[in-house]
């Protein structure tokens, strides 16, 4: 007999389970009863045989398991568990069943029950293991239990301390419109307000800063977004009596661990009694408090290297991903390629021995005739060799995609490197296809470049953002021109097209963090913004021509060789005439 050693052991040094069993078939409450006798616990059994009785047992005691038969009378096992749920009884539920169907198995699983046994391999070692795991989840589920009692306890704490600090913390979202998610309590003590206002108002934030300051903060935004890290900003924002407090504002970007952007966390300090003494001390030392702005400058302007956000992250993936199986569909096609016109070799020479077949076998060839008409083998012979030509062309597509995708995004390229600059044109000339093909004709008339040192991903990221633009400048059906040259030390990259064209008050704003002039909805107003920032950290500059209802003209200059800013070569001047004609 299995385990009559355990069975035979002293059971009172073995740990107590209190079962219930439920099933209207009085030989298998029989036969578990007896197998359970067999396992190393000391069991407790009670027995019902409706879902009515099984209510009532676990309503009246605390069982460790139930035994339940899948087809129990009154509702079926699964309606069973489902009243369990309603109740919030959190007893594991074993359910019996009458076949090996894994497919009922995980069906019972998905509806509550913690295990499912089939009825035939009812023994005492199975008991016991499914026993033991049950043992062990409740184990779990009590240490998961305790975690989260200690979590909300130190949660408690935590806001306690967050609510009481001098500190105001908030979040805010990355979307571009800075609308805040969550400001602590403490608000009502340092401004005034209720964190529930500063949160429904999307513009509370901008609204209550100074006027003089909300350029300068805002400018500091897109740079965080680009490259993450901390920001650091001091401003005066606005009592709710009135009054104007100086506030030290720590902003800091919060990513995935593939760069994605999450939120903006930050904590603001009323320093306004520190900026009065600062302000008298100014007054009796300009020298000192000038040389401490220029201090705070510089730290300001130190500028963090970084890899090009989720995007760049997802292309390579997706790239990567895709690779492979259109390797095969190519290998593939090619293969079927050949056989097509094997095959349709092999019926021409069968259609050769047509006569013959009409002479010697009429009925046959009557058959032939039919198939053949049926099927339309002309047409078939004619179709079957374009169909797999333009199966091979879209293959060839997806793979100048996913290349596209690869060259586009340069993940693995986090410093300074020399890049193609054309190549970078056309990696994002394939991504942008799809935004573009339908709004525009692409020509490109490229002069002779040399390699540029930089960081390729995110001019892509600027040439992306411009050629978007460009495609939905145009209304109706344009044209949008790539120009490329050198200028001593520098090169440029000029995308010009046919649409509408900015209105020349709009002009000197389109830099600006936020300001877009696309419906409401559509766009954050941060894509030329953050192009700006790129291109300035290559220590180049943006060109811009425009003329209303004719189009618009974005060229962009960045150093051969990337230097300090103060080294820097780029000098307004007229660029070479383009080399190397139409490309």
């Amino acid at each position: 007999m299995p385990r009559q050693g355990t069975a035979m052991a002293d059971k009172k040094d073995l740990e107590s389970l209190r079962l219930l069993i439920a099933d209207q078939d009085a030989s298998i409450r029989t036969y578990l009863k007896m197998a359970l006798t067999l396992v190393a616990f000391h069991v407790e059994l009670d027995e019902v045989t409706t879902r009515d009785e099984v209510i009532a047992a676990v309503q009246g005691k605390d069982y460790d398991c139930l035994f339940v038969d899948e087809q129990i009378p009154e509702g079926g096992g699964r309606n069973l568990l489902a009243e369990l749920e309603t109740m919030r009884c959190d007893v594991p539920v074993v359910m019996m069943t009458e076949t090996r169907d894994e497919q009922l198995a995980v069906v019972l699983l998905q509806a509550g029950a913690t295990d499912s046994l089939p009825k035939a391999t009812i023994s005492s070692e199975v008991l016991e293991r499914k026993l033991r795991n049950i043992i062990r989840l409740a184990r779990v589920e009590r240490e998961r239990n305790a975690a989260l009692a200690r979590f909300e306890k130190t949660s408690s704490r935590l806001q306690y301390l967050i609510d009481n600090s001098p500190a105001v913390i908030y979040s805010a979202v990355t979307s571009g419109d800075f609308k805040m998610s969550y400001v602590s309590e403490n608000i009502r003590n340092v401004l005034g307000f209720k964190p529930q206002e500063m949160i429904d108002d999307m513009d509370f934030w901008i609204d209550h800063i100074h006027p003089n300051d909300v350029q300068q903060l805002l400018m500091g935004i897109p740079k965080l977004l680009v490259e993450g890290g901390q920001l650091t900003h001091e401003y005066r924002f606005q009592h709710k009596e009135g009054h104007y407090l100086w506030m030290h504002d720590t902003l800091h970007l919060v990513q995935d661990e593939n760069g994605q952007a999450l939120e903006l966390l930050g904590s603001m300090v009323d320093i306004t009694e520190r900026k009065e003494m600062e302000e008298a001390l100014r007054k009796e030392k300009e020298e000192q408090q000038g040389l401490i702005q220029e201090l705070k400058k510089a730290r300001n302007q130190v500028l963090q290297n970084e890899k090009m956000a989720a995007i760049g992250q997802l292309s390579a993936g997706v790239a990567h991903e895709i690779n492979n199986p259109v390797g095969y569909i190519n290998s593939n096609l090619s293969s079927l390629e050949r056989y097509v016109e094997n095959m349709i070799d092999l019926i021409q020479l069968y259609q050769v021995t047509e006569k013959t077949l009409e002479k010697d076998h009429p009925e046959l060839f009557s058959l032939a005739q039919d198939i053949r008409e049926k099927i339309d083998l002309e047409f078939i012979k004619e179709d079957i060799g374009d169909l797999v030509k333009e199966s091979k062309e879209g293959a060839k597509r997806v793979k100048e995609i996913v290349q596209g995708l690869k060259e586009f995004s340069h993940v693995d390229e986090s410093e300074w490197q020399w890049a193609d600059i054309h190549k970078g044109l056309e990696s994002t000339l394939n991504i942008v296809h799809n935004e573009i093909k339908y709004k525009a004709v692409v020509k490109k008339e490229y002069g002779e470049l040399p390699q540029v040192e930089c960081l390729a991903s995110q001019l892509n990221q600027v040439f992306m953002n411009i050629l978007v633009n460009a495609a939905h400048a145009i209304e109706e059906k344009g044209v949008i021109t790539l120009r490329t040259g050198r200028e001593g030390e520098a090169v440029w990259v000029e995308i010009s097209d046919t649409g509408k064209g900015i209105p020349e008050d709009e002009i000197s704003r389109i830099f600006d963090p936020f300001f877009t002039s696309k419906p409401v909805g559509v766009g954050t107003g941060l894509g030329l913004s953050l192009s700006y920032s790129i291109v300035d950290k290559h220590n180049g500059r943006i060109d811009v021509k425009s003329v209303l209802g004719k189009g618009t003209s974005f060229t962009v200059w960045i150093p051969v060789k990337h230097c300090d800013e103060e080294s820097s070569l780029i000098h307004h001047g007229e660029r070479e005439e383009v080399s190397g004609g139409t490309q």
